[in-house]
This record gives C-alpha cells, structure tokens and sequence, in this order.
C-alpha cells in the first residue's frame, strides 16, 4: 500500500458560517487555503465546479457547452 503524502487534519474546526474562514488558535481567522497549508502536506490547485461556472462565468460555460456538443 502507497504511504500518505499528506498528514490528516482531525478534530474540531471552527469554520464562519460566512466567509468559510477558520480559527487557527484563538483569535486569528484564516482562509481555509492558508490553514491547509499551514496544518498539513497537501498542494491545493484551483478549479472551478460546474455550478460556480454557471453562476460566474455563463456566457463562457454556455460557449464550452456549445462545443462539447459539436465536437
């Protein structure tokens, strides 16, 4: 079996309902990009779901499905 390349976050996050920061340590608020790099091994790449390109980008995402459909 392949070793973890990642160390695993466990326990109690506190997470804003909002913003979707974290709590690292009392007071300091964080992006939760910032707080896994901080807190573990992992390399985060930036996508975007279906729903967020519909919502952001939809002209864009209806010019990509017109071409999936033709191609």
């Amino acid at each position: 079996m392949e070793k973890a390349l990642t160390r695993a976050l466990s326990g109690f996050l506190p997470i804003c309902a909002n913003c979707k920061k974290i709590r690292d340590g009392q007071w300091l608020w964080i992006q939760l990009e910032n707080y896994i790099k901080r807190h573990t091994e992992a390399v985060l790449s930036h996508s975007i779901c279906p729903e967020c390109m519909s919502k952001l980008y939809s002209a864009l995402n209806d010019t990509m499905e017109n071409l999936e459909k033709e191609g």
